[in-house]
């Protein structure tokens, strides 16, 4: 390194230190959350959530860490459908920000901040794969871990974009002894995992209609029809989760029920108080 290079960097470095985040007004024109906190890393932050579009404004250019993820997808339709994939989740460390247009997915969309983007969900596919059904293989998820920042510790127990569960499947056979078959839906996935090897391949011939869809993937993704094993089917409820798959029951008239939805993505922006470190 020059001799002159050194000198710059050491006086962008003073130019940083002499910032006072906690005190800059900082602008949105969409919807935010804007607070101080200690994340898993044991530093201070100032973290902006961005739960819908708009123009984030800082009156003097900071140094930020930018995560974020589009919509999961809705689950699929079909009889039975899989689950909807995650949105998928990007990251950008080190980035320098002062005014910057911000676009949050709604589901199934994609979600950018600048030049930084994250598709929404694909079907079955996404930042974690979506739960299979009777005849259907579940959804390849991202391989990538879907809390923000690699954090597992603010972010405790909620891992974003899970995939939604797959549908249940029922079948009637008149004049058989048993005449219900009954098929359950699979478990989305979570974290950026994959559901992609896994379907339902057989049902049980029972004497009542007992078909249960597949429970979304943690953290709120959205659960089959029909009702899952205590849990009633539901549209995925946080950010990037996808919808559970459509479904039916095993009745004589062979009830039918649609998919549910997935949910918007999410943009975090965290700045460190210490813009020197």
């Amino acid at each position: 390194m020059s001799y002159w290079m050194a000198v710059r960097r050491r006086l962008a470095a003073i130019a940083l230190a002499g910032i006072n985040v906690a005190a800059l007004a900082i602008a949105y024109t969409g919807n935010m959350t804007d607070e101080i906190v200690t994340m898993g890393d044991g530093n201070q932050y100032r973290l902006l959530t961005l739960t819908s579009s708009g123009t984030l404004s800082i009156p003097k250019e900071v140094i930020a860490d930018v995560w974020l993820c589009g919509g999961g997808a809705h689950g699929c339709s079909g009889d039975p459908g899989a689950g909807g994939g995650g949105g998928y989740v990007n990251s950008a460390a080190g980035q320098k920000i002062k005014s910057v247009v911000a676009v949050v997915g709604a589901a199934t969309g994609a979600s950018s901040f600048g030049d930084l983007a994250a598709n929404g969900g694909n079907g079955k596919n996404g930042g974690s794969g979506g739960g299979g059904a009777y005849y259907e293989y579940g959804g390849t998820g991202a391989g990538v871990t879907t809390y923000p920042f690699g954090d597992t510790t603010y972010f405790n127990g909620k891992p974003h974009c899970a995939g939604g569960g797959g549908g249940g499947n029922g079948e009637y056979y008149e004049g058989r002894s048993s005449p219900y078959a009954c098929r359950d839906g699979l478990a989305g996935g979570s974290n950026g995992e994959s559901k992609n090897t896994e379907r339902v391949t057989s049902g049980s011939m029972w004497s009542s209609n007992n078909v249960h869809g597949g429970r979304g993937g943690t953290y709120g993704g959205g659960t089959a029809y029909p009702s899952a094993l205590g849990v009633v089917a539901a549209n995925a409820s946080f950010y990037g989760g996808g919808g559970g798959g459509a479904g039916s029951d095993a009745s004589e008239d062979h009830r039918t029920y649609g998919a549910t939805a997935g949910y918007q993505g999410v943009i975090y922006v965290r700045i460190p108080l210490n813009q020197a470190a």
